[in-house]
């Protein structure tokens, strides 16, 4: 049976917040990746090198546009950590019974700097899911039903890229991929968690359209 692991540092963060919050914001960034974090380099590394990627500057999108805001976002933030830790474990078991896929996994619940509410990607060498709570609180999504179908939605594209990988195909890339990609997990997502509920609606009525 497959191993789950769940790495959540978001009370490390709101130890190290109730700090930093008055702080300058530059000094807020440094504490971030330098105190935050320092126990998990690997996760700043794939945060900031995710930016350096797109030809962005990590420091400059967190001063505009995430750290200004994570105060306010604290309470929603709480109410999504709390959904997570509980259904984390449920949603994965369910997948597993659903999809038959039975592969180790790593969740990790953290702060971070805009890289994503849920993201399917590698940690520790294992298929893992980042969850950023900053993101979850900006997107609207830390009910519980947002949260469910977050997580199943993010184990749909675990899940793609497993059956890709062991079929030999490589990943695509433009805009159609990105449909496909997305298209795919969001049936994944109706697949695992409650038919016709979707985690995007629960911000927005109309994403579909």
């Amino acid at each position: 049976m497959a191993e789950v692991e769940v790495i959540d540092i978001f009370l490390d963060f709101l130890q190290w917040w109730a700090k930093a919050h008055e702080r300058p914001v530059d000094e807020q960034i440094n504490g971030w990746a330098d105190e935050y974090l320092s126990s998990l380099p690997e996760l700043l590394k794939k945060q900031t090198g995710d930016y350096a990627e797109q030809s962005l500057d990590w420091r400059k999108v967190a001063a505009e546009r995430i750290f200004p805001f994570l105060d306010d976002r604290l309470s929603a933030m709480r109410e999504a950590h709390k959904y997570l830790l509980e259904a984390c474990l449920s949603i994965y078991s369910k997948a597993r019974q659903t999809l038959n896929f039975d592969v180790d996994i790593v969740f990790v619940i953290h702060v971070g700097i805009g890289c994503g509410a849920g993201w399917a990607t590698n940690f520790r060498g294992k298929p893992a899911i980042l969850f950023g709570l900053e993101n979850i609180a900006e997107c609207g999504w830390s009910d519980a039903a947002a949260i469910r179908g977050l997580i199943a939605h993010e184990l749909g594209h675990i899940i793609h890229a497993h059956w890709r990988t062991q079929n030999k195909k490589l990943p695509g890339e433009g805009a159609w991929w990105q449909l496909y990609e997305e298209g795919f997990a969001q049936r994944c997502e109706t697949l695992i968690n409650e038919p016709n509920v979707c985690h995007q609606a629960a911000a927005d009525v109309n994403w579909l359209e």
